[in-house]
């Protein structure tokens, strides 16, 4: 029976019987096999600071001191992570048997392939990491959390109308130097495919250089950035599409087989909207993670400032609708930790102890510049799920309905799901909703005097809201200001405000 590997980066990812997933999210990166019954058959995953502490990092990155806003990864940690972790799955997995690997990784990181850098040629005796110490032009890739280079891209949005030279601006050398640039996703499936993987096109998506109706890069966006970029970009690749098959340094050091296809992997989002299984326009899900987002599915696309548009990664016919927060789960935590001790049981009773609203005090926490998960990791779950959509496709020989991989599990497999507290059974439901669309109506009242006072509007709305309105006395108030966010979108969206 077939498997498959997923690779979830920082997310974790899962196959079927024979087909690997792997996740790679900020803080660590997770592997888990299914069999063809979407089971899952094994799991493991390496946490970068606690497992690798010779890189340095600090929750999976490193953050500059001396430039405001710059956080950044370094490639040969996510390297030496996927030799470690493929180490430790194959006691408890028959590698072998996988016939198709995927992955998911975070969104809009991306790494700088040296010129002459070469991965199919690796000595399955050594490690990845000491091999690769001279691959890249950039030692240190920017991830999704940098803010560094917020003058450069106002910079591109002006230039859409005309030529624009930002390789001073960006590092001449460095990108001189560059033979390729990867996404973080692409950069796992180039390694395990041993050359150089094209990006998808749902993550291609988030680079802002690619044209959502034909899925091609555009000429415009492209001159823009930065000269010759094509080039080092490359084709861009439907999701289900095959990267290639598992490099002969996974074959002989893991004991894949060689016949193992790789399935383009893709940005930890698009795999979370993925494995939460949405299948028509109109659905929209919540995933509270590492960052919080919204995910909807539109046939019709009308891109806006306040969230993003991408293809949906299982159905080429619709779109992916996302809106997302950088201040999610680790600013939650951060809270959590200041005052409710350290406990998530602690968290909880006060929550419990207080009335829902907290008596209209409310506020907004912002512990990361802010750029407005899951199922238990649906990132994974949906790395798994379009590797064998991918192996499916392959084996038809054309493109598959994404609904025929788990047509008939929905509720004996890892899919299953049901709605954990049921809205709108009684009148209480209705006064509450009443009450926090009156406070989301002067929330905007003074989001939009702190936008005028700052004179700039961020890519989501409340970015600018750096400070506390009525400072939360208890857990429930730190939590209603941190998902306070997402529902305020979900409230325009009901109420038909623009």
């Amino acid at each position: 029976m077939a498997q498959f590997l997923v690779l979830a980066f920082p997310f974790e990812l899962k196959l079927k019987t024979t087909r690997p997933l792997t996740s790679n999210p900020t803080r660590s990166l997770k592997a888990t096999v299914l069999d063809a019954g979407l089971a899952i058959v094994a799991t493991d995953s390496v946490h970068f600071d606690s497992n690798l502490p010779h890189y340095g990092t600090h929750g999976g990155v490193l953050r500059d001191p001396t430039e405001r806003g710059r956080i950044v990864s370094p490639p040969l940690m996510w390297a030496e992570a996927l030799d470690l972790l493929l180490s430790r799955l194959r006691s408890r997995a028959d590698l072998r048997r996988v016939a198709a690997v995927s992955g998911s990784a975070q969104q809009h990181g991306s790494v700088y392939w040296a010129k002459g850098a070469a991965t199919a040629a690796l000595d399955p005796a050594r490690g990845l990491a000491p091999q690769l110490a001279g691959a890249f032009a950039a030692p240190e890739s920017p991830v999704w959390m940098d803010s560094s280079t917020a003058a450069q891209c106002r910079e591109v949005e002006a230039a859409m109308g005309g030529p624009l030279r930002l390789a001073a601006l960006t590092g001449p050398e460095v990108y001189d130097a560059t033979e390729r640039v990867s996404l973080v996703s692409s950069f796992m499936a180039s390694l395990l495919v041993g050359g150089y993987a094209c990006i998808d096109e749902t993550d291609g998506a988030g680079m802002n250089i690619m044209d959502i109706n034909t899925r091609q890069l555009r000429e415009d966006a492209l001159q823009a950035t930065a000269p010759n970029l094509e080039g080092r970009i490359g084709k861009l690749a439907p999701a289900h599409a095959v990267a290639g098959k598992v490099a002969p340094y996974f074959v002989q050091r893991f004991q894949f087989a060689s016949s193992c296809l790789v399935i383009q992997w893709s940005g930890d989002n698009p795999n979370s909207f993925a494995g939460l299984t949405l299948s028509n326009p109109g659905d929209l899900a919540i995933s509270l993670g590492t960052s919080d987002t919204v995910f909807g599915i539109t046939d019709s696309p009308e891109p806006t400032l306040e969230g993003n548009i991408f293809p949906n990664p299982v159905d080429p016919k619709t779109y992916m609708v996302l809106l997302c927060y950088k201040n999610g789960s680790l600013t939650r935590e951060d809270h959590r930790d200041r005052y409710a001790e350290r406990s998530w049981d602690t968290f909880n009773r006060l929550l419990e102890e207080t009335a829902p609203l907290n008596g209209g005090k409310l506020g907004f926490y912002y512990k990361e510049h802010e750029i407005l998960p899951p199922l238990p990791d649906s990132a994974s779950l949906g790395a798994a799920l379009r590797a064998a959509h991918g192996w499916l496709c392959n084996q038809e020989d054309k493109f598959v309905p994404f609904s025929y991989v788990y047509s008939g599990r929905l509720d004996t497999s890892a899919l299953s799901m049901q709605l954990a507290v049921p809205f709108g059974d009684c009148d209480e439901d209705t006064e509450l909703l009443n009450k926090y669309t009156l406070l989301v109506k002067k929330r905007l009242e003074i989001e939009q005097k702190l936008i005028e006072r700052f004179s700039y509007l961020s890519n989501i709305l409340g970015t600018a809201l750096n400070g506390v309105v009525h400072p939360p006395r208890n857990a429930y108030a730190m939590h209603v200001m941190l998902v306070n966010g997402i529902l305020l979108n979900i409230v325009r969206l009901l109420q038909g405000w623009p």
